[in-house]
């Protein structure tokens, strides 16, 4: 079957999934809220510095796989051999790559961690295997007839991860470390057994699981360039400064990634809607969609001032005048987001790569080659980058490409 067919079968499940990603989204806003309160900035720091290194390995070990198993809805539905595939793959990768992470990582940084090497491998591969696992679950199960499963996986997590922080009497980077990823592993064992004996899965088929994971690996490349804007910036503010100050700029970033759920959302409803039109011209963003944009951006600016004001002193001095300005790249962000759709919906994945690699890049490199004082100059750089990946994306640029 064509790509055509394949976008009209996932559509209902990308808008799914949202759903569940909002969840998650509310669920580590809520954890580090929590954290920041009951700890200092400086563990915070040493605790975040090692969940943004996870995710990273999470995007890099995850092969492309969820694109793979959506993909076997066209060809008939995904066998259970497949799944296993699927799953070996993600764990192997989460250990082999944590395993090169801890390979490569400075030794003195270990000491300004407080974490032993065995230690930190062991919460690496809890964080990126955990995040690996359960995203493919949350695919499978909104993909194949269970949607409703993802939505209480991700419920689950965010009770979890609450309880875990408000119990523990005396929290530790390597506590707070174990909070955050654990429930996410103990929600996904849970969830596996009900999703394998009754989502809407072959039993038996003698196909082999390599169209999957070649399609999978196709598919890794884009993965990865549209992961990288969401990963990378709390790290680069770290490795630019100084722990304080990632910290701080990672709280931020998890409150604009919230809001920016909701463009996400509304982008996946487009999705679901435009489905059936995946080569028309609905690339003119909409007055209402521009006007979501608004809301969003404005919602990201109040809601970093007031959760900077929320999580306590420290983050205040440090964060309270970049607050309004992530807010702020959030207009043209949010702009990049409805053209990126608008690309990839058209089939064009080498534009929308080309947008979201110039903003990763004007963000990236102004702030490791100027390495800005405060977080007001990061902002500033996010601002910056948002703007150009908008002129980028324009349709001027890519009249031509843009053309029916």
């Amino acid at each position: 079957m064509t790509a055509h067919r394949f976008r009209q079968l996932v559509a209902g499940e990308v808008a799914s999934l949202t759903g569940a990603g909002l969840i998650g989204a509310v669920a580590t806003f809520l954890f580090w809220l929590l954290v920041a309160r009951r700890t200092s900035l400086s563990l915070a720091g040493r605790a975040t510095t090692v969940v943004v290194v996870g995710s990273v390995i999470n995007a890099v070990s995850s092969f492309g796989l969820t694109a793979g198993v959506l993909r076997e809805k066209v060809h008939g539905g995904l066998a259970r051999s497949t799944l296993r595939t699927a799953y070996g793959l993600s764990a192997a990768g989460s250990v082999g790559v944590s395993a090169l992470a801890i390979v490569v990582w400075p030794r003195d940084s270990l000491d300004v961690l407080q974490l032993s090497t065995s230690t930190l491998f062991v919460h690496l591969v809890g964080l990126s295997g955990g995040l690996a696992l359960s995203v493919l679950t949350d695919t499978v199960a909104a993909g194949f007839g269970m949607s409703r499963l993802a939505v209480i996986r991700n419920v689950a997590v965010l009770l979890l991860r609450g309880a875990a922080v408000l119990t523990t009497n005396h929290l530790t980077c390597n506590t707070v470390l174990t909070a955050f990823w654990l429930p996410t592993v103990l929600s996904t064992a849970i969830t596996l057994p009900i999703l394998w004996l009754r989502a809407d899965l072959r039993r038996h088929t003698d196909e082999s699981p390599r169209r999957a994971v070649m399609e999978s690996l196709r598919a890794w490349p884009t993965s990865l360039v549209f992961s990288a804007v969401s990963m990378l910036p709390p790290l680069i503010v770290t490795m630019a400064t100084d722990l304080d100050h990632g910290a701080v700029f990672y709280l931020l970033w998890n409150t604009a990634l919230l809001a920016n759920s909701v463009v996400g959302a509304w982008t996946s409803l487009g999705l679901r809607e435009n489905a059936s039109d995946l080569r028309g011209s609905n690339f003119v963003i909409s007055a209402m969609e521009k006007l979501v944009v608004i809301v969003v951006a404005t919602t990201t600016a109040i809601a970093g001032i007031v959760a900077v004001i929320a999580y306590g002193p420290e983050y205040r001095h440090l964060g309270l005048f970049a607050a309004p300005l992530v807010g702020l790249g959030v207009l043209p962000y949010g702009i990049v987001q409805f053209r990126v759709l608008a690309f990839r919906r058209r089939g064009q994945h080498g534009q929308a790569m080309v947008t979201t690699a110039t903003l990763l890049a004007v963000w990236m490199l102004g702030v490791l080659l100027t390495r800005p004082s405060s977080l007001v100059g990061v902002a500033l750089w996010w601002c910056g980058g948002s703007a150009l990946s908008m002129l980028v994306s324009s349709p001027r640029v890519f009249q031509r490409e843009l053309s029916p």
